[in-house]
């Protein structure tokens, strides 16, 4: 079996200058016959140069032959010219394959390439705040984070954009104190002495170190990265004020620093309905995918946009940079940058994103050989992401919102969207600032982190994550459990009045509840109203006013935000009632004593009259 390679001396050569290229090969076998040709070809496939170099009885293993000529005599001009390769050995079928010759003249203006890292990793932790996976054994995060940082030390021209959750420098912290374990053997106490503490210690200590360098910047990433197409999808966009909010809070906390102002790093993908969250967050810039922007009709290139005419611009990220380097193909890497020397816009930024974390496709190497590429190459000049953004003239463009259909398993964003209605109604019962709710809401924000997707995107963690949303749900429904609307049919002695509702509030704490009432014998007309709860029960009233009506029900209801937790019905009565139901009864006596009394009028007059008148007329005188 034959591989080879085309490795360049340099990525450019001027006009008249010299190129060197080297073709290496690896053989699998003895070889007894090697043969290497290579090609320099022009416009329309012309044949600019083509030399053959041929070596005998060769072992296995790599082999490098070398290629060098001046081209002042072949009339090149800058540009980028193919190059053909073809290997032959003996035991193996040709092989070949095609490169480019970058040409450009000494002096060329450089195009500003910013080098965007995300590290990222599942959470670690439960929703109880055990680990479930130990710190202590998975090197992963402390390896990566440590060579990280070495590469800023050792490369003083690098710049470098940094865009991590801040939920894991939280649990990194967390850590670092000592935590316990939970798995198959139980739960498990790792002391703040415990290899995973220590390790999470240096990982933070690192941190700390790339937070204070004067060449990375911290992109604002919300607490989570929560997946926002599917914050859209469920209608949750408004949760990322609070994720910004929480992920501002712990990155000071644990690492001492702010992420750079005006930045955002969001995923990939950013849909439209976004926007103005993001125009809220007085957002400068954001970080996307060629699949979120649109340029016209068309999908954008790399490149710096302005976002549906607002002052938020994107910086798409061009994929090609970021595989050539994983598969440590320099020639395809050059001839990216090299194609946006060579365009109309040679000064708009490009932008590589390299992820890296357990199970990522990319890796610190891959970032390592990224950084010498860049600095090997004198046409490109590494910037940040903040002034690849500052770009004078960006091109106009649009948030793609064509459907993205996610491969979370079937209920998991129900699960989550559940949660999210629970925990905001304990915020909008206990505050803000209550140690449960804000527990409760943070355990939402984890379960709508695009982590669980995993680098792939296939949820193969999902019941990890919505072991988080649960969570969530079933603390906030044990709290209003214990919340109870105990009211009894009433009997008012007016035709208005108010109705006593008696609320058990077996919480332990001060609720903040809606009152509201349905009922056509309302005082008023009663829309909700905050009502203050202590601990306890406390006596609530609901005004009414009966009119003509004798009885009627009335339905009382709290809610906690927009979360109805109890409701109850009483019925009213007026107590006029029993003195009409006597008076009818006198009046209903008299009307038959009346009618009775008649009667025997009326048979007295049928029956006697006659009779006394036959008495008289027989009578003698």
């Amino acid at each position: 079996m034959v591989t080879s390679r085309v490795v360049h001396a340099q990525p450019s050569v001027a006009p008249t200058g010299v190129f060197t290229t080297d073709v290496v090969t690896r053989l699998t076998a003895p070889a007894e016959y090697f043969e290497v040709r290579l090609r320099i070809l022009g416009d329309s496939g012309r044949l600019l140069y083509q030399k053959t170099e041929v070596r005998h009885n060769l072992s296995a293993g790599t082999q490098s032959v070398r290629f060098s000529r001046t081209l002042g005599d072949l009339g090149i001009r800058a540009g980028r010219y193919p190059l053909e390769v073809r290997v032959l050995a003996t035991g193996a079928s040709a092989t070949e394959f095609t490169g480019s010759l970058l040409v450009l003249p000494e002096g060329t203006a450089r195009t500003p390439v910013a080098l965007i890292v995300r590290y990222t990793h599942s959470p670690f932790v439960d929703p109880n705040g055990r680990f479930v996976v130990d710190p202590g054994t998975s090197a992963r995060p402390r390896t990566d984070v440590e060579r990280l940082a070495s590469l800023v030390k050792q490369n003083p021209n690098l710049r470098l954009s940094l865009a991590i959750a801040p939920q894991l420098l939280e649990e990194w912290a967390r850590a670092a104190e000592g935590y316990e374990t939970s798995g198959p053997e139980g739960v498990r106490e790792v002391t703040s002495a415990g290899a995973g503490a220590v390790a999470s210690r240096s990982v933070l200590e690192r941190m700390r170190e790339l937070a204070a360098s004067d060449r990375v910047d911290l992109l604002d990433v919300p607490y989570a990265e929560p997946d926002i197409v599917a914050l859209e999808r469920i209608g949750a966009l408004g949760d990322l004020e609070g994720q910004w909010r929480l992920g501002s809070s712990v990155m000071k906390a644990a690492i001492g620093s702010n992420a750079a102002s005006g930045t955002a790093f969001l995923g990939d993908l950013l849909p439209t309905a976004a926007l103005p969250a993001l125009e809220r967050h007085k957002t400068s810039y954001a970080v996307l995918s060629r699949d979120s922007v649109r340029a016209g009709e068309a999908t954008a290139s790399a490149g710096v946009y302005s976002l549906n005419g607002t002052a938020v611009r994107a910086i798409v990220f061009d994929p090609q940079l970021s595989a050539a380097v994983r598969e440590d193909n320099a020639d395809a890497f050059y001839r990216a940058i090299f194609d946006r020397v060579q365009s109309k816009r040679p000064d708009e930024p490009l932008a590589m994103l390299i992820e890296i974390g357990p199970g990522t496709p990319d890796t610190t190497a891959d970032l390592e050989r990224a950084i010498d590429l860049l600095e090997a190459a004198p046409w490109a000049q590494l910037v940040s992401a903040e002034d690849a953004a500052a770009y004078e003239t960006p091109q106009a463009g649009t948030l793609s919102d064509r459907d993205r259909p996610t491969k979370a398993p079937g209920g998991y964003w129900a699960d989550v969207t559940s949660a999210r209605t629970y925990a905001n109604a304990a915020v909008a019962a206990l505050g803000t600032k209550d140690a449960n709710a804000r527990t409760a809401q943070t355990a939402v924000f984890v379960a709508e982190s695009r982590s669980w997707a995993g680098p792939d995107g296939r949820y193969a963690l999902a019941d990890r994550g919505r072991a988080f949303a649960i969570s969530a749900s079933r603390y906030v429904e044990g709290v209003f459990s214990t919340v109870r609307i105990e009211a009894r049919d009433v009997t008012l002695s007016n035709r208005t009045g108010e109705v006593p509702i008696s609320v058990i509030n077996g919480t332990g704490k001060n609720l903040v509840l809606n009152l509201s009432a349905s009922g056509n014998i309302l005082g008023e007309i009663m829309t909700e109203k905050p009502v203050k709860l202590d601990p306890g029960e406390n006596i609530l009233t609901v005004p009414v006013a009966l009119g003509s009506t004798i009885s009627d029900k009335l339905t009382v209801r709290l809610a906690a935000g927009d979360t109805t937790i109890r409701s109850a019905s009483v019925q009213v009565t007026a107590s006029y009632l029993d003195r009409l139901a006597t008076l009818g009864m006198v009046v209903l006596v008299l009307l038959v004593l009346l009618l009775f009394i008649r009667r025997r009028v009326r048979s007295a007059g049928a029956g006697t009259m006659p009779e006394e008148e036959a008495g008289m007329a027989g009578e003698d005188i």
